[in-house]
């Protein structure tokens, strides 16, 4: 109910033109054609939803473990699969992938899901899901390299990597303007 009552409404519906006008159509039409496309396609994003529920997954997991201590210390990321050079370095290569879906805080994971529901489901249309799920993992692996390189000493954790890497490709794909998405 954003008016007051249905006589406000009458009247704003009364104000608005009969037609559309030429300009408008100009504008409106690659939008249209686009949305018609995606529609045609009729794929929801399942790659990102899937994406997404395994990130609160583990963080509910994580939360269900500490019941009591929700302190999320050091050694208790760690144990979850947060990354760390010593350990990293050491053979425990697979960190690098784990830490992209243990997260610090809700807020930390909130941000991260925030930005990989609305960057990723576009992504996905754009790219398709295959290339989603390697320009994620890719910058989420990459992230936690230069994350070691870059303080080897500090647990490092989250996808805060990977949605980077799919808001760059989104925006170099709109620079390129290869996406078909209008201007």
């Amino acid at each position: 109910a954003l008016l007051p009552d249905e006589d406000a409404a009458t009247k704003l519906v009364a104000a608005l033109p009969p037609t559309r006008s030429a300009a408008f159509e100009r504008r409106w039409e690659p939008w249209h054609r686009l949305n018609l496309r995606w529609q045609a396609d009729g794929a929801w994003p399942w790659c990102t939803t899937a994406l997404l529920a395994l990130n609160l997954a583990v963080f509910l997991g994580m939360l269900l473990e500490r019941i009591g201590n929700p302190v999320l210390d050091a050694s208790f990321l760690l144990s979850w699969g947060a990354n760390f050079a010593p350990r990293t370095a050491d053979g425990q290569w697979w960190r690098l992938f784990t830490a992209m879906f243990v997260h610090l805080s809700p807020l930390h994971l909130l941000m991260n899901a925030w930005v990989l529901w609305n960057v990723g489901q576009l992504v996905e249309r754009l790219f398709g899901r295959v290339a989603l799920l390697g320009i994620y993992l890719g910058a989420g692996l990459l992230g936690g390299l230069a994350s070691i390189a870059w303080n080897p000493v500090v647990v490092s954790a989250g996808a805060s990597g990977a949605v980077f890497g799919l808001l760059g490709a989104l925006l170099a794909c709109l620079a390129n303007r290869r996406s078909g998405a209008p201007r």
